[in-house]
């Protein structure tokens, strides 16, 4: 008894030491060589590929069984036949699900980065609106409590060439009787006037 107790754990072992030397992961020890076309199947064409491979097994495994019968009894040979297709046709469905629900996850996560890139996009736009609609609040406010006509000028070329960000700006005002330009002012001081 004690040689049979040391004989399974020398094969697990064994076996342990074979899968760690090929680098195969643990969870691909619990299924069978014939399940790997099925996995496949299902991995790379989803449902339809794992349940044309299970297909395709099944009917294979059917055909071994009828034309190479053996001495066992009947019962445990087709309770052998039908664990073998039940886990055959679990492991299609299973992981040709599987697979569907990643492809959904890695569209649904693209799409999600789509909307995210064009959410930020939108979002700087409008800071920058709204940037400039204070600049241009605070500008009507300077306008109003401004004492003469030269520090209004002023305050209006500050603002559109430093907060507003332009290289240049020009103003001029209207003259009320004639309805002509006149009082020309630029920023910066040495830019030519019309």
């Amino acid at each position: 008894s004690g040689s049979r107790g040391a004989s399974p754990g020398i094969a697990a072992a064994w076996g342990f030491s074979q899968r760690a030397r090929i680098g195969a992961p643990p969870f691909l020890s619990s299924f069978r060589k014939s399940d790997f076309p099925v996995l496949a199947g299902a991995f790379f064409f989803q449902v339809r590929g794992g349940a044309l491979a299970a297909g395709l097994l099944s009917g294979l495994y059917l055909l071994g069984a009828l034309l190479f019968p053996t001495s066992q009894h009947a019962a445990i040979v087709s309770n052998a036949v039908i664990t073998q297709l039940a886990g055959v046709w679990l492991i299609a469905i299973l992981f040709g699900y599987t697979s569907i629900l990643l492809e959904r996850l890695r569209s649904a996560g693209e799409a999600q980065k789509k909307l995210s890139d064009n959410l930020s996009r939108q979002n700087e736009d409008l800071a920058v609106a709204n940037h400039q609609l204070n600049i241009l609040h605070d500008l009507t406010a300077l306008l109003q409590s401004a004492p003469d006509v030269d520090t209004v000028q002023q305050r209006v070329l500050e603002t559109v060439t430093g907060e507003l960000g332009f290289p240049r700006a020009l103003v001029g005002l209207v003259d009320p009787i004639s309805s002509k330009l006149g009082g020309w002012r630029a920023c910066p001081e040495g830019a030519s006037l019309p």
